[in-house]
């Protein structure tokens, strides 16, 4: 729910941006208790499919995260911030994404063993 609202925020202002970072922050942190709670307790019973995984609940999180890195990002450029301190958050951004663990899931989820 928290990232649909971060995602229905109007981010054109400084007040939009702030609410959508919030909200994906709360989104992140559902998924990780949804990781750390719920898909812990399914893995062990055996009832853990892809969507309830502790790996699919972890990248959700850091996909949240990384929205909410995104929105500081724009707020930075929006506030006129040297290009050194964008290329800071910029990374930042990156870093959350993680590409290689991206990959390392969808492969999972092909072959089936998450």
């Amino acid at each position: 729910m928290y990232s649909q609202i971060g995602l229905s925020v109007d981010r054109l202002t400084v007040k939009g941006r702030r609410q959508a970072m919030h909200n994906f922050v709360g989104a992140g942190g559902a998924f990780a208790y949804l990781r750390d709670n719920v898909a812990v307790k399914a893995v062990a019973d055996r009832l853990a499919t892809a969507d309830v995984s502790v790996e699919c609940a972890g990248i959700l999180e850091r996909l949240m995260l990384a929205q909410a890195y995104e929105c500081v990002f724009e707020n930075t450029i929006a506030k006129g911030s040297s290009p050194g301190v964008c290329a800071k958050i910029s990374r930042q951004e990156y870093i959350m994404k993680k590409p290689s663990l991206w990959d390392n899931i969808l492969t999972r989820l092909a072959i089936g063993t998450v």
